[in-house]
């Protein structure tokens, strides 16, 4: 799924977040670990930023397993 769609601030701060620690770590944060990298206190709110980022098809998440997402394209 291409996107049209904008992203917010914090959306991409989220992507960059989550592109980062794939980078580094070979594997996806998890919600706390977004969480803390972006510098907000609420899990529901990262869930919020990534059920947008999937939505927008910025990524792909497979059911509720922890990790389960991939980055299908970054933020320009």
């Amino acid at each position: 799924m291409k996107n049209t769609t904008e992203l917010t601030r914090r959306e991409k701060d989220t992507l960059e977040a989550i592109t980062l620690f794939l980078n580094q770590n070979q594997y996806p944060p998890s919600i706390k670990e977004i969480a803390a990298m972006i510098d907000v206190s609420s899990t529901s709110t990262v869930s919020r930023f990534l059920v947008s980022l999937e939505h927008k098809g910025y990524i792909e998440r497979v059911g509720s397993k922890s990790r389960s997402m991939r980055v299908l394209q970054h933020a320009s």
